[in-house]
């Protein structure tokens, strides 16, 4: 998966071939097939792994922990923000995409999917601690989290204004708390 990542990268999807990637592996094509199956099974396996590392994971697990709500939406921002500037190259080979190949448009949603099912979590353990905004439902609350951290915010913000990742966390993790919590 470092070889397919670093010639996705360096590359592009679709100028990368298998025997690319098993060649800067090390290892032979047929491998890939029974590991893998295909190319964009590789690429699938790239977008599940996103957001995997150890660190990111005890971020998370600090996150969810964490009793006050705004500490909480916080850590979460932070948690995004290191997933986000850690898989930039992912995302911008999807992006660069568009809609012109199934195959990355398919692991573009799998990235949504993922994303909006953990905000799901976090935004339930907010509601069960009662530090909801009232004026919104839990799938409002979690539709404005998803799409103020979505990759393309980010991308925006950060590749296109010239935001620093740290800024990009520090408006996230404001206006997160600004729009989603109960005012005190």
């Amino acid at each position: 998966m470092r070889a397919a990542r670093k010639l996705f990268a360096e590359h592009g999807y679709q100028a990368t071939t298998l025997q690319a990637i098993a060649q800067e592996a090390e290892v032979s094509v047929p491998t890939l097939y029974v590991i893998f199956g295909s190319k964009v099974a590789i690429l699938l396996a790239l977008v599940r792994s996103a957001g995997a590392d150890e660190d990111i994971r005890t971020l998370a697990q600090d996150a969810f922990g964490e009793s006050d709500p705004e500490q909480q939406m916080r850590l979460a921002a932070k948690v995004m923000r290191t997933i986000l500037e850690r898989d930039a190259d992912i995302i911008n080979l999807l992006w660069q995409a568009g809609e012109g190949d199934l195959d990355l448009v398919a692991a573009w949603g799998q990235i949504h999917q993922q994303r909006f099912a953990r905000l799901t979590e976090l935004i339930g353990e907010l509601e069960g601690k009662k530090a909801l905004n009232p004026a919104l439902s839990t799938e409002t609350a979690t539709e404005i989290l998803w799409a103020l951290s979505s990759p393309e915010m980010y991308r925006l913000l950060v590749r296109e204004r010239g935001w620093t990742p740290q800024r990009f966390e520090r408006w996230l993790a404001d206006t997160a708390v600004s729009q989603l919590l109960r005012p005190s």
